[in-house]
Parts: C-alpha cells; structure tokens; sequence
C-alpha cells in the first residue's frame, strides 16, 4: 500500500506526548479498555481507521431528514435500524478495504454497522474454553457487561411496540406447535423449542453499544485521548520492546507516536483480521530493516 493514498491528506502527529497504553481498534474490545484503563489512572490513545459513527462524537452521515429535521445532532448509526438499510447501498464507505469480510472500519467497529442484537451466549458455548474461562467463570463478567449495556426488548422511545401483526401470526404458529415464549437473555439456557422477542443494544431510542456507554464514561476522563482515520501500519519496537506505533495516512495523523519509555504497551484490538495484518507487517518491516 502507498505511504500516501491519492486523494488523502495527513496531519502530523501533534506532539510528542506519550502514552502509558496505545490502544488499536476502537470496536466492542478497544473501547471497554480504554474505559477500564482510564478509570484506572492510566493515558490511553485510541486509534480507528475509520471514521466516526455515532453525531455525538463527529460522525456526519446523517438522511435528509435527519440533517434537516429536529434531531440532527444524530447519524445514521444512532437511529436503530436504520443503518442497516443506509449500509445496503453505500456499505463501501465504512466497511474495511482490506479485507473481502464486511467488517466495520469505524468508531465502535462491527457494533456499530450490525443490527445491534445483544444476546447472552448459552452456558454450552463456553465448554471448548480451558479451565477458567467455563460458563461457571465467565458469569460475572457476562453480567457486568449486560449492566452496562441492557439488551432492551422494546426500543421505541416512547415504550411502544410496533408493527405486531407479523409476530402475532408466527407466534400464534409456533403457541399450537408447542413452542415455548421466553425473554431469550433471561434464560440463555433455553434455546430448543422457544421463541423471543429480539434485545438490542438501545437506550432511550437510540443506538447505546460500547460506544454509547463506555466511550461515554471514558471520554469523561483527561486521561483518554481518541485518534480517528488513523490506521496503524505498523509496530515500532527497540529489541523486544515496543515503543510505538506508525500510523498511515487516511485523513488523519501520519507519523509515528510512542509509548510511556519502558513501561508502555500496546493493545490490539483490530479484530481478527486487522490485528494479524499490524502483526504481519510489523514482523516483516523489522526483517527488512535487519
């Protein structure tokens, strides 16, 4: 890939502060970290590739009515459902361009392009984890993550539901069949002969997700620092060490920006794809340099 892609303009980076922790991907793993980090007392730089999302932090990609009417401080991705329908014909935009799966390149990562759903995982799907990591272990954690983000039957802001008549009808099937009606999160267990309603990341009308709870209690704190359209290119280590990251240019930042010397760390978070690649090009770009 060119240092510089046509059409984009790159800053330099601002300063030359450091950070105790360099965080890459700001999706539904960077975000709770860079929270937990900063309520800890550490500074954190979070880095996404892609743009911002939610109007709240920036993001411009808004329908007309949402730029001419009352609420126009919301994008696309806060109003639920709606950026399913607006991503079927511009997806391109905010999905990565480097990988053939349609993985989300922008604040909050693939929560913020999916449908929102938010289920917890069956006690099953833990058994192929090692020891500590069983559905008897994870089960705190689940749970403080679902009192952070509620998965919330009915989102209308107005504690309405709509539009019942195709769920009355396919209820009604499954009732004589001898399905059972459940509250899916309030029996995870349950996943044979039983129906739901769908629960969504969505509070008071609106799109919640990693970016709507722990962006917004960690961008209360001095110590977060959020870097948008600044893909990493690389690792910067001395020995085995790493003291840094390269960033390319996407609009953003160009450079390279470090870490607290000798205590630094790196995170990535870029998901299964995007952190490989920083691995891959940072063990190739050191093999070249040797």
């Amino acid at each position: 890939m060119p240092r510089n892609p046509p059409n984009k303009t790159c800053a330099p980076i601002p300063s030359t502060k450091t950070y105790d922790y360099i965080i890459v991907g700001a999706g539904a793993a960077g975000l709770p970290l860079a929270d937990r980090l900063t309520a800890a007392g550490r500074t954190v730089l979070v880095l996404e590739k892609g743009p911002p999302s939610s109007g709240k932090w920036g993001g411009n990609i808004k329908t007309d009515w949402l730029r001419n009417g009352t609420n126009n401080t919301l994008s696309v991705f806060d109003v639920p459902g709606l950026a399913q329908a607006w991503l079927n014909k511009n997806a391109t935009s905010v999905h990565c361009d480097d990988t053939v799966q349609p993985l989300g390149c922008l604040l909050g990562g693939g929560a913020e392009i999916g449908p929102a759903l938010w289920w917890k995982p069956h006690p099953l799907d833990w058994e192929s984890f090692p020891s500590g990591w069983k559905a008897n272990d994870m089960a705190a954690a689940t749970n403080r993550a679902f009192q952070r983000i509620p998965a919330a039957t009915i989102t209308s802001k107005d504690n309405r539901l709509y539009q019942e008549a195709g769920f009355d009808v396919v209820a009604s099937g499954l009732n004589s069949s001898g399905y059972k009606f459940i509250v899916p999160n309030d029996q995870p267990d349950q996943r044979n002969h039983v129906y739901g309603r769908g629960q969504f990341m969505v509070s008071n009308g609106e799109r919640s997700g990693p970016v709507g709870t722990y962006l917004a209690s960690a961008s209360q704190r001095s110590q977060l620092t959020v870097w948008m359209n600044s893909p990493v290119r690389r690792l910067v280590r001395n020995g085995g060490h790493i003291t840094g990251v390269e960033l390319e240019c996407n609009n953003g930042y160009e450079g390279v920006v470090s870490v607290t010397p000798g205590t630094g760390r790196v995170i990535l978070s870029a998901g299964t794809f995007g952190s490989a690649k920083v691995l891959l090009r940072s063990m190739l770009s050191s093999a070249f340099a040797s």
